[in-house]
């Protein structure tokens, strides 16, 4: 092999294998779960970083408000086409699910698209928190808005009714045993959910337990 062939044949390999490696990065979207889920081709599921799409249907259970709308546009948005993951600190949630932030090969940014269309809460889980300014003022745009799950709010606002917790970015009713736990230098009065909300919170499962009600604070 002579010199020049031998230079030619190396650029040849690392071009390709940069090409390869490039590809690499762009999965096909095989399924959509809900709105803040997708199948990829090799069957792996990725759950998109910084929101929370309202629940489907699952067994018994019955689909919270906007819940197909925010699946339907997901899936319009990601179904069969090729999508780029980035990830943060953390790959994987408790599940096996893949966490990554989604784009689509004309640049849209999904998770923030979501959060945009009203369709999804800004949903913080540290240390996955690179995009968090991004997506929590795609939010704020939404709820101005009020569009998707923030039309037609109404809620009574009382001084205090609800706690947040800056070290897990959740919030709780006052009466909930565990807002009690939380240690005063973590602890942030808030006098509604809309407030938690434009805050960056996301309601505490433990003590919001069954569907989410983003037009009421009646739970």
């Amino acid at each position: 092999m002579t010199h020049r062939f031998a230079v030619i044949y190396g650029l040849f390999v690392v071009i390709v294998g940069a090409s390869s490696l490039f590809a690499a990065d762009w999965y096909y979207v095989r399924w959509v779960t809900d709105g803040d889920t997708i199948v990829l081709s090799d069957g792996r599921h990725v759950r998109y970083i910084g929101i929370d799409a309202p629940e489907v249907a699952y067994a018994e259970k019955a689909a919270e408000p906007f819940a197909e709308q925010s699946k339907q546009y997901n899936r319009g948005l990601t179904l069969g086409k090729q999508v780029k993951l980035d990830y943060d600190q953390d790959r994987y949630d408790n599940y096996g699910r893949l966490l990554a932030y989604v784009y689509l090969q004309d640049g849209i940014f999904v998770n923030q698209m979501m959060l945009q269309k009203g369709l999804a809460h800004y949903y913080q889980k540290k240390p996955n928190t690179r995009q968090a300014k991004k997506l929590l003022r795609a939010q704020k745009s939404a709820m101005r808005a009020k569009i998707g799950i923030w039309s037609g709010w109404q809620e009574v606002i009382m001084h205090s009714d609800y706690v947040g917790n800056t070290r897990s970015m959740r919030f709780h009713h006052n009466n909930c045993a565990n807002s009690q736990k939380i240690h005063p230098r973590n602890k942030v009065l808030l006098d509604s959910k809309w407030q938690a909300y434009w805050k960056g919170f996301s309601p505490a499962r433990n003590c919001f337990a069954g569907r989410t009600k983003y037009a009421s604070d009646k739970d």
